[in-house]
């Protein structure tokens, strides 16, 4: 039931609008990345594998989002991160 939820979501972003919003997606998800890459080396990694763990899917439509949107650098740093 949430598929096609979201697909109807996705139709209503268009332009202008959908660009800001997969680049805003982009900056929250990079954030997310570049603390779980230095919590990895703190005491408490395993609960940063964990989070991360339950992020994935977002994780990956950040970085696919951002090489669609010509920004390889975004995608990058999120893929370095992790």
């Amino acid at each position: 039931m949430l598929e096609p939820i979201a697909q109807y979501a996705r139709s209503l972003l268009v332009g202008d609008c959908a660009a800001r919003i997969g680049r805003a997606h982009a900056r929250v998800y990079l954030g997310l990345a570049e603390q779980a890459a230095t919590g990895y080396e703190r005491a408490d990694q395993v609960d940063w594998l964990a989070r991360i763990e339950e992020e994935e899917a977002n994780i990956l439509v950040a970085v696919d989002r951002s090489l669609d949107a010509g920004d390889p650098r975004t995608a990058a740093r999120i893929t370095w991160s992790m």
